[in-house]
């Protein structure tokens, strides 16, 4: 990442107006998620059909977001359709780009982006996967584009992934994190680029196990699926993995996990090639898991894990 500082046409807290590129399923959802939190919204797609249905996904989220039927006013004074892509780009803070995952079109797009887009505008990109080096460091202004991936429904889900590219400086990075912030999400700021980013790579990992498992017959869709919803699901919605092992590794964390189970951790139940536990690794995991979880009793999170498992198994129960 380059040490050059992005200079931003306002800060990420006074943002009142925000440019939607392509308003398909994520990107309506977006822009449900900026007029629940009081920002205009201006919106560009070339399909005739999108406005209709980025309509009806504003409203479900602003009704969602504030747990009431939206005023008739709102779509009148924050929604603005636009016709010309320039037209949904004059006069904006920040513009979240989400159309369909293809190379060759984000890249174009990107660049016809940059070439109407006022200075000191950032602009996201909600791509699932693909690198901004890859759609837009070909740009003129490869500094303000990063990528801005958020999880379905972005309304609802609250993480955001950030991913700055080679040429994105950190102050852009910090930017847009502080603007996702204001808007209630969780933002992750990527250390360096990898595809897929974190979420999706996680995801999918168990895709492929449960593929294989489904293939081999050795478990049905069913068994996974309870497996999940069950079991993992429930405990993933509190804690990740790291947290996880090192509650199995009891008073002593996860050096304590990895002392007891090293020969277990190195099996290799999945079809995916395990990393070499090493001293290195093994140090990384103890060091970064327990400065993590530095600030918690052990008995005390143990205590808090149970007791919003049994809401969380209790919700699922009546859903």
């Amino acid at each position: 990442m380059t040490t050059s500082v992005f200079e931003p046409r306002c800060a990420a807290s006074q943002v009142k107006k925000v440019s939607i590129i392509s308003a398909g399923m994520i990107g309506a959802a977006w822009a449900g998620r900026y007029v629940s939190n009081g920002i205009t919204v201006k919106i560009w797609d070339p399909d005739p059909l999108a406005r209709q249905s980025a309509t009806e996904m504003i409203l479900k989220a602003w009704s969602l977001q504030h747990s009431a039927d939206p005023d008739s006013e709102i779509l009148k004074e924050q929604v603005v359709f636009c016709t010309a892509l320039e037209e949904a780009l004059l006069d904006v803070d920040f513009v979240q780009e989400s159309a369909p995952e293809n190379v060759e079109l984000k890249r174009n797009l990107l660049k016809s982006i940059d070439s109407k887009l006022g200075d000191g505008v950032l602009v996201a990109s909600s791509t699932s996967g693909f690198s901004i080096s890859e759609i837009g460091q070909s740009t003129k202004n490869p500094h303000r584009f990063l990528v801005g991936h958020p999880y379905n429904p972005p309304y609802i889900i609250p993480f955001v992934e950030i991913v700055p590219g080679p040429l994105t400086p950190a102050s852009a990075a910090n930017w847009l994190s502080e603007f996702y912030s204001t808007m209630g999400m969780r933002p992750v700021v990527l250390n360096k680029e990898v595809e897929g980013f974190i979420g999706n790579r996680l995801q999918q990992a168990v895709w492929h196990e449960a593929l294989h498992m489904l293939n081999s017959g050795e478990a049905t869709v069913e068994q996974i699926e309870l497996a999940f919803t069950h079991a993992l699901g429930p405990r993933w919605a509190l804690m990740g993995p790291f947290s996880t092992y090192s509650l199995t590794g009891g008073a002593n964390g996860m050096k304590g996990f990895l002392t007891k189970f090293t020969n277990s951790n190195e099996d290799n139940w999945t079809r995916l090639a395990a990393p070499n536990m090493n001293e290195v690794l093994k140090e990384k995991l103890i060091s970064e898991t327990e400065s993590t979880m530095a600030t918690f009793d052990h008995d005390d999170i143990e205590d808090w894990r149970d007791r919003n498992l049994i809401k969380i198994l209790g919700t699922l129960r009546t859903a």
